[in-house]
């Protein structure tokens, strides 16, 4: 059976929607990876008017963005590097619209449809964008792209858009009127003669850095309505990305199991205020490592990490998204709510097996109940038994300050706590996590969060790694 796929809101950068505004040739399309293609058709649907969503964790095949136009939802699928798409693939997207109770889907390629899949979707609302469409299309955007504001968040009241089928004829995406077209060929023909040329870049892997974005919707029925009509970048919305300021193209927030902690000459305040922080690698921890039977799939949880060291300290700053705190336990038992949980191997070379050993770590820091139960952070350390065992005596710290959508954690651990004389270009095992609970008077793990898809409590070859830079 089809499922239904998680999406989180496409937040691009200036500079990535600046760069996507130069795309404007079939060879300069048809140049972008597989995951840069399906960031450029996000692009063209948001400047075209549309709210639109990135399916998260990406795949290879199936839905890869869905599209919210008032009551109107689309499930588009991006279809690079095909010749000619046949008719099983538009099959397959019909059913996981019908399944997700979509009212259209699209499917854009830079190659064609065969003569059978367009004959075959006469007749049902999939629009089929081929390789000279998306070319026109992609003329038609402004050089100067607009920025996108983000929608607020969904309120509980909203409900699923009724499913209707609008009539074959309908295109569901926004296009220029003809004489736009006229004149945007016009204007390329006085840019050719005139002997202007727009560069396209070449080297852009670390521009278009994919990255799970913080606005959750657990299936696409549950997308939000339509943007408010205006979004100050001071104000206090629904999850952002960056801890200290607003998204830039410098400071996106990357998913990757394999993570770097920044050197700083000078120590680190440990007072839960990450202004000090520098904002140039920004984590996210965005895929399900457990999860309790009463959770109803809803994605309410978001954070946002940055990793620094010095000789004598690690260093972590977490930005962590809740609608809901809910935290009973005092800091060994913390992982019962709302909570974070760092796991560090401290001798990747030593390890053959699936095994916790001696040097094996594991951190609960809590923000505490901000009232009765104060911030605090426990030790477990591996034992003999493959298990993590109690070791108190901690020296580490935290701190934590309470957000009107979260709460942020400053948290700073002693190297001599794991045993570890930190050097430059040290790499190490790690897993960064965080707990969710939203059940107030309750003591259980809901819901973790990894920054490792696949991590397993137990099982440090499932973690990632951290390296000291």
């Amino acid at each position: 059976m089809t499922e239904k796929k998680q999406f989180h809101l496409l937040q691009l950068s200036e500079t990535q929607r600046n760069f996507f505004a130069t795309i404007r040739s079939a060879d300069a399309i048809a140049g972008l990876s597989a995951e840069q293609f399906v960031l450029f058709c996000g692009h063209l649907y948001q400047q075209s008017g549309y709210t639109v969503y990135r399916a998260w964790p990406p795949e290879t095949g199936g839905v890869d963005l869905l599209l919210r136009d008032g009551p109107q939802v689309t499930v588009v699928e991006c279809l690079p590097g095909l010749e000619i798409v046949e008719q099983l693939v538009l099959t397959d997207l019909y059913s996981t619209m019908i399944h997700n109770e979509a009212q259209q889907a699209a499917a854009i390629t830079t190659g064609r449809f065969s003569a059978e899949t367009e004959t075959w979707s006469t007749n049902i609302p999939i629009d089929l964008v081929d390789g000279r469409e998306l070319e026109l299309w992609a003329q038609q955007m402004p050089l100067q792209p607009k920025a996108i504001s983000a929608p607020p968040p969904k309120p509980a009241s909203v409900q699923p858009a009724a499913t209707t089928t609008p009539p074959s004829a309908t295109k569901q995406r926004k296009r220029p009127s003809g004489w736009i077209i006229v004149a945007l060929v016009l204007a390329a023909v006085l840019f050719a003669c005139s002997g202007i040329t727009i560069i396209a870049y070449n080297n852009f892997a670390s521009i278009l850095n994919p990255a799970p974005l913080p606005t959750a919707i657990s299936s696409i029925s549950d997308a939000t309505d339509e943007p408010a009509a205006t979004a100050t970048s001071d104000a206090d919305p629904a999850p952002t990305v960056t801890l200290a300021t607003e998204p830039t193209a410098e400071t996106p927030t990357v998913t990757t199991p394999d993570v770097i902690a920044k050197r700083v000459t000078t120590p680190l305040a440990i007072d839960g205020n990450l202004d000090d922080w520098s904002a140039e690698i920004v984590y996210a921890a965005p895929f399900v490592a457990e999860r309790e039977d009463s959770w109803d799939g809803s994605m309410d949880i978001d954070s946002a990490w940055q990793l620094a060291w010095d000789d004598e300290h690690f260093y972590l700053a977490v930005r962590v998204f809740d609608d809901t705190h809910v935290q009973t336990q005092e800091a060994k038992s913390a992982y019962l709510g709302d909570s974070i949980e760092l796991q560090f191997d401290t001798d990747i070379e030593a390890d053959y097996g699936r095994e916790i050993s001696e040097d094996d770590f594991q951190y609960v820091v809590s923000a505490g109940d901000f009232g009765r139960i104060a911030p605090g952070i426990f030790r477990f350390q591996g034992d003999g038994n493959g298990l993590m065992s109690d070791a108190p005596g901690t020296t580490a710290r935290v701190a934590a300050v309470q957000q009107s959508n979260g709460y942020t954690l400053e948290i700073a651990i002693p190297w001599t706590d794991i045993g570890v004389n930190a050097t430059p270009g040290m790499t190490i095992g790690a897993a960064l996590s965080i707990n969710d609970n939203d059940d107030p008077g309750t003591a259980k793990q809901e819901l973790m969060l990894s920054h490792v898809a696949g991590r397993r409590w137990l099982d440090p070859t499932s973690w990632g790694t951290l390296t000291l830079e």
